[in-house]
């Protein structure tokens, strides 16, 4: 992750995957740093990391925590196509 978190699974070897010009970085915009319409369901696609490194700063340096939010990362044949917060599976 841009903001140096990693995710290791058990009994598995570390995999590092590169953030590319079309990662897809999907993102619930809860401060309204990119979205206007604050009535709408706040949902933003970005394929600029200094965007989602932004939301992360500024959503995860209290609350909600971090770590019970998930991020789904999507890998096709070694690439890393996606990153989405998905607030459905908060614990």
């Amino acid at each position: 992750m841009p903001g140096g978190h990693i995710i290791r699974p058990l009994n598995q070897d570390i995999r590092a995957f590169e953030i590319t010009d079309t990662t897809i970085f999907n993102f619930v915009d809860i401060h309204l740093l990119f979205v206007e319409d604050e009535d709408g369901d706040r949902q933003y696609m970005t394929t600029y990391v200094d965007k989602f490194i932004l939301h992360l700063e500024t959503n995860y340096s209290d609350r909600p925590p971090a770590q019970t939010v998930p991020f789904l990362i999507e890998i096709v044949d070694g690439q890393l196509i996606s990153v989405t917060e998905d607030f459905r599976l908060t614990i």
